[in-house]
């Protein structure tokens, strides 16, 4: 498994975004609950060992088939675990589409399969995204396009924040942000 997020500037950022009733899916410790706008947030995850050290409430399911009515988040919050879904996003992002209000968010950080580091270190032989226990699925930039805005983040070089601004597709992680038309 990859672990918990690395909180950086940008995730930060986006955090701050959000706020209203929200959905953290594979909440894990919950790390950026204390950046939303909102006390109202719903934290979801397969393991209640995940959960139980978190406020609030908290639901123990699969965030491939969410066991919610329709619209009833404002934003849906996924942060660093798409990777470990064997199933493409198209797949259960449906869901996610249902249970979230029109004009409402989904934000979603996952490593970037296409990224210059990542293709040096596969090309080397070295530990890089696809090594990670519990890696199943990984994304490029383009492929998460099609959803929506995509930027790109090198977490160890966050200088070049600007510059990825502009092209996504060097990120070492993407974060996408998806709003949600109905």
């Amino acid at each position: 498994m990859l672990g918990q997020s690395k909180l950086t500037l940008l995730r930060i950022n986006f955090a701050k975004k959000v706020s209203g009733c929200v959905l953290d899916c594979a909440s894990g410790t919950g790390a950026y609950h204390r950046f939303f706008n909102t006390e109202d947030i719903v934290s979801l995850d397969l393991t209640f060992s995940q959960l139980k050290n978190l406020k609030g409430k908290r639901v123990c399911a699969d965030a491939t088939c969410l066991p919610f009515r329709e619209n009833v988040f404002d934003v849906l919050w996924a942060f660093a675990f798409i990777q470990c879904i064997k199933s493409d996003l198209l797949e259960y992002i449906q869901d996610w589409y249902r249970v979230v209000k029109p004009r409402g968010k989904i934000y979603i950080l996952t490593p970037n399969r296409e990224s210059p580091v990542n293709v040096l270190l596969r090309f080397f032989h070295l530990k890089n995204w696809a090594s990670y226990e519990g890696t199943r699925r990984l994304y490029s930039a383009k492929e998460l396009s099609r959803y929506g805005k995509v930027y790109g983040e090198i977490w160890f070089l966050p200088m070049l924040c600007r510059l990825l601004a502009c092209y996504p597709k060097l990120g070492h992680t993407l974060i996408v942000e998806i709003e949600v038309k109905k």
